[in-house]
């Protein structure tokens, strides 16, 4: 069995923070600090101002964040749903990205 580690040894990875844009128009900006793979797929880490939040791993936003260097300043909006195109699917959620390399 392994030996527990001690609190102090440990350290937390971000501050748990998730952005869930709910209206059209939500804005996030903030330094790209990161990609990984999650169990949802790919998914980015923005710093906004002293938090690190982690973005929603929607198609549409990922595929536009996967043209952006890390460590460049993004802002991304929400800019609404479509309608499915196909009956029973979720709609899909659109974001426009825009970037400025640091």
């Amino acid at each position: 069995m392994q030996e527990v580690l001690e609190n102090k040894e440990w350290k937390t990875a971000g501050d748990g923070s998730y952005w869930r844009p709910e209206k059209e128009g939500d804005v996030i900006e903030g330094e790209l600090l990161e990609s990984f793979e999650g169990p949802y797929g790919t998914g980015y880490r923005i710093k906004v101002g002293e938090k690190t939040i982690t973005i929603p791993s929607y198609k549409a936003l990922i595929s536009r964040l996967s043209d952006v260097a890390i460590g460049s300043l993004v802002r991304i909006t929400f800019k609404g749903e479509e309608p499915p195109k196909i009956r029973g699917h979720k709609p899909t959620k659109l974001f426009e990205v825009l970037y400025r390399e640091a």
